[in-house]
């Protein structure tokens, strides 16, 4: 196991995919992050005509909304993993 490790590892250094492989993970995590930040920050101050707000936790408690998350992620994986299956890929 170790020789092919070794073999596999300096392969793909050589060749540079393991670099290229490196900076489009970092480069996506970065993207959706900031991205992330600019969808949600305008929600922090969004008032109404009252001046009551309108933060979707502010009606909501914490848990709720992450159990209400974990769910929603957790079916939208198992969707997917069903849909690839069933088309053989």
């Amino acid at each position: 196991m170790g020789e092919l490790w070794e073999d596999w590892h300096r392969g793909a250094e050589g060749s540079g995919e393991l670099s290229l492989a490196l900076v489009l993970v970092i480069g996506f995590g970065l993207h959706n992050a900031t991205e992330g930040f600019g969808i949600v920050a305008p929600l922090a101050g969004d008032m109404d005509l009252e001046r009551n707000s309108r933060q979707p936790s502010a009606k909501a408690r914490r848990p709720d909304l992450l159990a209400y998350g974990l769910l929603l992620g957790l079916s939208a994986g198992f969707l997917t993993d069903a849909i690839i299956t069933a088309a053989g890929v």
